[in-house]
């Protein structure tokens, strides 16, 4: 399925992984959803980390999110959290614990760059991401 992520979309995460980071360096995270056409939506959950640098979703978090979705017909396509101080590729402990759906996208705070990466028995690869004004122009596909 193509999906696009508006630039309102990535301001938005800007801005709170900008507060998050003024606050102790602590990272914002939450999931992508689709639900209706084309378009993602960032939905923020708390970070249940005490530590700076890291982030934890509850799983009560997750299955009420899941239940969300399937009552409006929409589906979670990815995890999302940002990196305050690196660059947006995957460190050992996001390959283990920050895939949802095998897809992860990741926020440089610092560059303001958006990555997605997709997990795999192969390995963790990036998936080639756009992000647009218009989503009836281009998107980016998660295999």
């Amino acid at each position: 399925m193509l999906y696009t992520i508006h630039r309102l979309e990535i301001r938005r995460l800007n801005l709170l992984a900008q507060r998050a980071k003024n606050h102790g360096g602590r990272e914002v995270c939450g999931l992508l959803l689709n639900l209706s056409g084309p378009a993602l939506t960032f939905f923020v959950l708390r970070n249940e980390s005490p530590q700076a640098g890291t982030f934890c979703i509850g799983s009560r978090a997750i299955e009420g999110l899941e239940a969300f979705c399937l009552q409006r017909g929409g589906r979670i396509v990815a995890a999302f959290h940002s990196h305050p101080i690196s660059e947006a590729s995957p460190g050992d402990r996001d390959v283990a614990n920050a895939f949802y759906n095998s897809h992860a996208l990741i926020y440089d705070v610092i560059g303001k760059e958006a990555r997605v990466w997709c997990k795999a028995e192969s390995g963790v690869r990036e998936v080639e991401a756009q992000v647009n004004v218009d989503p009836d122009l281009r998107g980016y596909e998660l295999a």
